[in-house]
């Protein structure tokens, strides 16, 4: 099994609560898992309100959550299935973690990718299969980050490594 963990902020919308999601970021996702078979695994801290939504019947009062789904499948895309939420952690330490017992969990991972915006997270071990979506900051500081093409080809790469 070949393994994509999805951040959402930073990744497919911007880190700005309402913010529209990128159609080009989900066009590129889709590319992703057509060109290697991966499946995706939510590793974003959506992923409790998110799972709460699926197990919910797919329905909830979050707004966000039903765009994000809303978003999903317009462009053919699933969650397949998320890391465990250990909020007994630190948040700056979690997200790596979290993956990292994610891993020990399932059985027949063949290569996995992390997309993630956030550079402050301890990857250490996991930094060779980690593609980060940071650009930078705007003039006011605030970060640019997006999955973008020139994304793509490095996350083929490390899914398909084991080819």
């Amino acid at each position: 099994m070949k393994i994509l963990f999805l951040d959402i902020d930073g990744v497919i919308k911007a880190d700005v609560h309402g913010s529209p999601f990128f159609d080009d970021s989900l066009d590129i996702l889709k590319s992703i898992l057509d060109r290697t078979g991966a499946v995706i695994v939510m590793s974003s801290s959506w992923k409790v309100k998110y799972k709460a939504f699926v197990d919910n019947g797919y329905k909830t009062d979050i707004y966000d959550v039903q765009r994000l789904y809303e978003a999903l499948c317009r462009h053919g895309l699933a969650i397949t299935d998320y890391t465990p939420y250990l909020g007994e952690i630190e948040w700056s330490l979690r997200r790596p973690v979290e993956i990292k017992e994610y891993l020990k969990s399932v059985e027949n991972v063949e290569s996995f990718c992390i997309l993630d915006d956030r550079d402050e997270f301890p990857w250490d071990d996991l930094s060779e299969n980690l593609v980060l979506t940071l650009f930078g900051k705007d003039e006011n500081g605030e970060k640019i980050a997006y999955l973008a093409p020139e994304h793509e080809d490095r996350i083929v790469e490390i899914l398909n490594k084991n080819c």
